[in-house]
């Protein structure tokens, strides 16, 4: 059974593709793509040494109050003053800075540009980390609706990505006015030259701002609209530009709870490529395409001797080389319940499962026998320990529940399969102890 991740490339809103870019023939209509969710980023405060000249750059929003920026342009503490005037009990758990983010968007293009109120209840997200550009902030003032979606997917040499940027000049915000779609192709690292940085090569024929301050922090994205990648450094030498970037990817400081804050929309993945989009998708389809069965086989009597587990996988003839089970049963034991209570196990916990092969060694079916008795075993430990006794007519074994753990052929994450490649999370089946 041949599984693998299906990460499945979510276009973006039709709305956002469907006109022209009139700057660039790039497919994206850069207006409607950066309206109230691109900013133009400003940083002003005072530098340990003279006044700080303001920084300016872009950040775009990945959630309703969440945004990425580039680090360069926040800048790291040590680039700004203390501030004094703090109230001592603030700074003594957070250190605060003489420094002041604001953020501006385009609210509107219709009948002329209107910008939003600057915005300047703003905060940065730790952690962060040395030798990364990306950085996370949180506007407390902001609601965006529509905020762009992320990948953590590979950038693949030689593909054609596109780059928001600006035909103004990038340090203003009137250049929020002018948005352009800018296609770029990857190129690749190039440690010795860019050290971290992401190369991506600007087309001939592209018509943007090349200045080397205020697209910092600006969006690159593939070809569904997924942010892939963030500007952090735009280089022109000759005819030729390029454009260095930092990746998104899980090496960003607080990926991990960035991911579980970003909410996801009807019809789109919050994060493509995420572990927990695989681990998801990996499960999903064991657990509902491939219609697990259990059928009990009963005695004479209706109790539970053996169950036979069978699954449909359109995809291969070839079964599953093993299936482990875990049959956990659930009765009355003691007088004292009044519901059906899990009965445990005592045994060691590698003897608690039943493994097996298929029947026949093509087939997709497994027989797991000897029910009866583990459950038999498991009620008599259980309703003889300790003081209590169960006497009612009710007492004994009501129903079993089998966890099914199928053994893949691959080597998955460690969060999808144990070392023996069994899956982790189980599938699940109920069923009754007896029939009468």
């Amino acid at each position: 059974m041949a599984i693998k991740a299906a990460i499945g490339l979510i276009l973006l809103a039709a709305s956002l593709l469907a006109k022209p870019c009139s700057a660039q023939d790039a497919g994206i209509d850069a207006r409607q793509l950066t309206q109230r969710r691109l900013f133009h980023l400003e940083v002003q405060g005072t530098h340990p040494s003279d006044p700080a000249v303001p920084r300016t750059g872009k950040a775009f929003a990945i959630g309703p109050r969440l945004l990425i920026a580039a680090r360069h342009v926040i800048g790291k503490d040590s680039d700004w003053k203390p501030d004094t005037s703090a109230r001592d009990e603030v700074a003594r758990v957070i250190p605060q800075l003489m420094r002041r983010i604001s953020l501006t968007t385009v609210n509107s293009f219709a009948g002329g540009v209107s910008f939003s109120p600057k915005s300047d209840q703003v905060f940065v997200v730790p952690p962060y980390g040395e030798g990364l550009d990306a950085i996370v902030l949180s506007a407390t003032e902001l609601d965006v609706g529509s905020p762009f979606r992320l990948s953590f997917c590979d950038i693949a040499k030689g593909k054609k990505y596109t780059a928001v940027l600006t035909e103004g000049n990038p340090t203003s915000v009137n250049a929020l006015g002018a948005p352009v779609a800018v296609s770029v192709i990857a190129r690749g690292y190039s440690p010795g030259e860019f050290g971290s940085l992401f190369a991506f090569d600007v087309e001939a024929g592209q018509t943007f701002s090349k200045s080397p301050d205020g697209n910092d922090g600006a969006p690159i994205l593939d070809a569904e609209g997924h942010v892939i990648a963030m500007t952090s450094a735009i280089v022109s030498a000759d005819v030729k530009t390029t454009i260095l970037a930092t990746p998104l990817s899980m090496q960003i400081p607080g990926a991990s709870p960035l991911v579980a804050r970003i909410a996801g929309v009807e019809g789109q993945e919050a994060v493509q490529c995420s572990l927990s989009k695989t681990v998801r998708t990996i499960y999903d389809r064991i657990a509902s395409q491939f219609n697990w069965s259990v059928e009990a086989v009963r005695g004479t009597d209706g109790i539970l001797e053996k169950v036979v587990i069978t699954y449909d996988d359109p995809t291969t003839e070839e079964p599953t080389p093993r299936v482990k089970i875990l049959p956990q049963f659930f009765g009355f034991t003691m007088d004292v319940f009044d519901s059906a209570q899990f009965i445990p196990d005592t045994r060691p916990p590698d003897d608690q499962y039943l493994v097996n092969t298929p029947v026949d060694g093509t087939t997709k079916r497994y027989e797991f026998a000897g029910l009866r008795q583990i459950g038999l075993n498991n009620f008599s430990r259980a309703s003889t320990a300790g003081n209590q006794r169960c006497t009612r007519a009710r007492c004994g074994i009501t129903g079993v529940r089998i966890h099914i753990f199928p053994q893949l052929k691959e080597r998955l994450s460690s969060e999808v399969v144990d070392e023996n490649l069994y899956l982790r999370n189980p599938i699940t089946r109920n069923i009754p102890w007896a029939v009468r």
